[in-house]
This record gives structure tokens, C-alpha cells and sequence, in this order.
């Protein structure tokens, strides 16, 4: 038996006779054909019902005022009810797509849907996506100040406590055979990294922003590595590695004045050992070393052009050279390494991710970065800085006005080469 399929000509037959069979309302039967009466169904195409929104769209016009009409509303979310749309690429990012929901009086007219707002930034009046702010670039650089020298006392202190055992058992340390140069040469490798990198911030076209993002992650590093030092003192990597006799072996006892004087003598050499002025032990847990070569590598890597590969290349091939001569010269224990870098490549990472992500950077119950205690910090530093990452370009540290007259300088002598290059090349010829 085959199914019979009804059409829609079927169904008007059936209902222009079910209409003759019925009487009209003066009681006389059905059967009327004029124009008028005569119930005719449209043969339309089922997609016409199939693509037919079942919301009307006038209905969300309220909560999405930038949503053409004739297309459904925007997704939600599935837990929070929150609306997500697509931003065009000459957007200005950092302003909440529901602020034409606002009135004038900032109040919320549809009630809120989003459980945070983007806050407005300074950029949409000054126009510049990249302020300088130099009121930030100081507290971060006082920030990282105040830890060092926190890590310089917490030294001076710790060093009246290492323990006078023997090295503790490290695989690593035993696979290598101990060089008492490698040290130096190690310090060598850390002086050419942190130098080209600090060239690379001081030419950055955004100097200011790059530098205090530098900044604060140095100073939460120095901080974190003066808690760890002072907590858990380990004995000495190298027994041949000649340190200061301690106050109690001569019967003295540590003073305020005695820790200030070697905190500045610590400071004053930069915590290298080559200079001769880093002779007190025990800072350990963890490497600064290993935190310097993998930050300087970092920033080489993210705030300089891809295109320049052999340097980045250059760079983590002298990290690891550098690393391994710390080792082999006995300066650190392998887990002071493997946990400096740990830390370093982690907050590196957790700080851009949320400066380059405009949801990290704001309040929400779902962003759980807020409960990091630095979290505040860095959305300071952020707030006005345009949302992903920073454009690489290099320029000269100079005022604006002596870069222009620079510039302006160099074109003039450019063209006036040119043009007597062009004469010439133009004499020659009639010549010819």
C-alpha cells in the first residue's frame, strides 16, 4: 500500500466542498461562486514558513539597537543570560555594547543583562590608544624598587641562617662535572641578555606601556622570590664558593644598620657575583638568574617583529647556554631553576593574557583572575590601553619636536641627494 500524499490543490477541493454543502445565513444552500465568497488557498513555498522568525523582530529592537532589522536576535549564554555580538575590526573596543540601553542619566532603562560593565576610557576623548601615562610608568617602576630592595633584605637577613651542612643531592648538579668559570661567563651571557632587552624597551615605539608592564612583573617576582628565600634557607650548591663570615661566629649581632649596609652593597653590584659585591649566601629558591635570562627572552620575543627570528633564536639559545653554565658552576640548585622559570613564564603569561583579552580585565563572577591580589594593578595599568596586542615599531627616545626636526633634516638631505644623483645620471647621458 503506498501513502497518498495531499497537495495543496487537495486541500482547496475539499474545502470548496465542504462550502457548497453548507447553508448561508439566510438559509439558502451553499454553492455560491461569486468572486467574493469563493475561499481560494495560495500554493506558497514551504520555505517562506519554514524561515519565518518566531520572534518578531521589533521585539528585541529595545536590547539590541545595533541589530539590523530582518535577522533574529543575538545568542545568550546558557548560564548567565548574557548577549555576545561580533565587533567590527575600526570598533573602538572598551565600551559595553549594552550603553545604548543607558540613559543620559546612566541609569539602565531594560535592566541589566551583563553582570559587568566596560569602563570608559580616557582614549575616546584624547584619541590615542596608547597613552603614556606617566603617572603609571612611576608606580611601577617604585614598585619594582621596593621589592628589590625587599629581596636585598630578605638576603642580608637569610644569610645568617644557611646551614652549614653538606650540598644537598641533586641529579643534574651530579651529571655535570663543576667549572669554577662558569659563573662568570654565566653572569657575561645575563649582562649581553638584559642589555639588548632593555634597548628593545627603550626604543619601543610604546616605551612607557612596555616598561611599566616590565616593571610590575619584576617586582611581583623579586617579592615572591623574597618570601621564598626567607622561608626555606637550603645549604650552600657549591662548598667552595667563598661567602661572608656570619655575625654570631664572631660574636656580633644582626642590626637594622648592619642589614640596610648590605642591601645597598648587594644593590650596588646587581646582585651579580663578577662585581665582587654579592658575598652573602643563601638565595637559593629560586633563581634570579634563570628569572632574568627568561624574561629578557620574553620580552624580545613579544615586543619585536616576528620577522626578526635569528634574535629570538640568538636569544633562547644564550638563555639556555646561560642556564647551564649557572649549573655547572654550582650557583643553584636545579629546582631553584625549573621553579624560576616556572613562575616567570607563568605570570608573563596570566599578565598579557589578561591585557590583551578586554573580558579579563573587567569584574564579573565568571572571571576568576579578579581574585589574583595584582589583578588591580594590572587593570590600572591596562584600563586606557587599547585591548590586544601592542603594534611593534622602534623610534628614538627623544621629544616629539627634535624627532621631527630629525626627520624633517633627513628627508631634506634624502631629496636633495637624489636630485643631484638624478642630474647627474642626466649629464652623463647627454654626454653620451
Amino acid at each position: 500500500m503506498t501513502a497518498h500524499r495531499r497537495t495543496a490543490s487537495d486541500v482547496r477541493l475539499e474545502i470548496n466542498q465542504a462550502i457548497d454543502l453548507t447553508d448561508n445565513d439566510d438559509g439558502s444552500p451553499g454553492g455560491n461562486t461569486d468572486e467574493t465568497d469563493d475561499i481560494d488557498l495560495i500554493d506558497e513555498d514551504e520555505d517562506e514558513f519554514l524561515n519565518h522568525p518566531l520572534v518578531p523582530n521589533d521585539s528585541y529592537r529595545g536590547y539590541y539597537p545595533t541589530q539590523p532589522p530582518g535577522l533574529p536576535p543575538p545568542p545568550y549564554d546558557s548560564q548567565e543570560g548574557e548577549a555576545y555580538r561580533l565587533v567590527a575590526d575600526d570598533e573602538e573596543d572598551g565600551s559595553s555594547p549594552l550603553e545604548a540601553m543607558e540613559a543620559e542619566d546612566g541609569t539602565n532603562q531594560n535592566g541589566p543583562l551583563n553582570s559587568f560593565r566596560y569602563p570608559r576610557s580616557k582614549r575616546s576623548r584624547s584619541g590615542n590608544p596608547y597613552p603614556r601615562e606617566l603617572k603609571k610608568f612611576i608606580a611601577g617602576a617604585v614598585f619594582m624598587i621596593i621589592n628589590f630592595v625587599a629581596t636585598t633584605v630578605a638576603l642580608s637577613v637569610t644569610h645568617e641562617r644557611v646551614p652549614r651542612y653538606d650540598p644537598l643531592p641533586d641529579i643534574i648538579l651530579d651529571f655535570f662535572r663543576y667549572q669554577h668559570w662558569a659563573l662568570t661567563a654565566s653572569e657575561c651571557l645575563l649582562s649581553i641578555q638584559c642589555a639588548t632587552a632593555f634597548l628593545i624597551c627603550i626604543f619601543h615605539k610604546h616605551r612607557f606601556i612596555v616598561l611599566r608592564r616590565l616593571f610590575l612583573l619584576l617586582g611581583l617576582l623579586y617579592g615572591y622570590r623574597a618570601v621564598t628565600m626567607f622561608v626555606t634557607v637550603l645549604p650552600i650548591a657549591n662548598p667552595e664558593y667563598q661567602c661572608d663570615p656570619k655575625l654570631s661566629d664572631e660574636g656580633k649581632v644582626l642590626t637594622v644598620t648592619i642589614v640596610l649596609m648590605r642591601a645597598i652593597k648587594i644593590m650596588s653590584g646587581f646582585g651579580l657575583t663578577m662585581n665582587g659585591n654579592h658575598v652573602y649566601c643563601g638565595d637559593f629558591i629560586y633563581s634570579g638568574h634563570t628569572m632574568t635570562f627568561v624574561l629578557a627572552y620574553l620580552v624580545m620575543l613579544e615586543y619585536t617583529s616576528k620577522r626578526l627570528y635569528v634574535l629570538h633564536w640568538v636569544a633562547w639559545i644564550n638563555a639556555i647556554t646561560g642556564v647551564a653554565l649557572l649549573l655547572m658552576a654550582r650557583g643553584h640548585y636545579s629546582i631553584d631553576v625549573i621553579v624560576a622559570y616556572w613562575i616567570s613564564t607563568r605570570l608573563w603569561y596570566l599578565y598579557h593574557s589578561m591585557a590583551c583579552n578586554s573580558q579579563l580585565k573587567q569584574a564579573s563572577p565568571t572571571n576568576y583572575f579578579t581574585r589574583i591580589w595584582w589583578w588591580t594593578f594590572m587593570r590600572w595599568f591596562e584600563e586606557n590601553v587599547k585591548t590586544g596586542p601592542i603594534p611593534n615599531g622602534f623610534n628614538l627616545p627623544l621629544p616629539k619636536a627634535l624627532c621631527k626636526s630629525l626627520r624633517t633634516k633627513s628627508r631634506t638631505l634624502v631629496n636633495e641627494t637624489s636630485r643631484l644623483t638624478r642630474n647627474r645620471q642626466r649629464k652623463y647621458k647627454e654626454e653620451a
